[in-house]
């Protein structure tokens, strides 16, 4: 069932290069076991040549991305990705837990940013 609907907005995290934005849309209770997060990313790569990224959370023990990990961005262009994070519900106290999101160019490891934001688990 869903538990929450809605937009949350991070600014915008700059790199020479790398630029994304990040917004909630939704919590999900899938089931006794598991909560997810869902969260639209958009990546703006300003290199000159097309890139290939990975998508990592961390914050959580057991949070894992249930989304697809890498994906492209063209040249001087930007991309939405919609990111799926998964926890066991024994390890996310109800509320807001702080959790970190990464962003990095597999060819070029250094082309990296990561934000903070939260993660939401709306069982009492």
């Amino acid at each position: 069932s869903v538990g929450y609907v809605g937009m949350l907005h991070v600014p915008f995290r700059t790199a020479p290069d790398l630029a994304f934005l990040l917004a909630r849309e939704v919590v999900d209770e899938a089931d006794q076991a598991w909560i997810e997060n869902v969260y639209r990313i958009q990546v703006m790569n300003a290199t000159e040549r097309g890139q290939t990224y990975v998508l990592r959370a961390s914050g959580l023990p057991g949070l894992a991305v249930a989304s697809a990990t890498e994906f492209e961005a063209p040249p001087l262009g930007k991309v939405s990705v919609p990111l799926r994070l998964r926890a066991p519900a024994r390890s996310v106290p109800a509320g807001s837990s702080a959790i970190t999101i990464e962003v990095q160019a597999l060819a070029d490891p250094a082309l990296r940013q990561h934000d903070d934001t939260t993660f939401l688990n709306l069982r009492r």
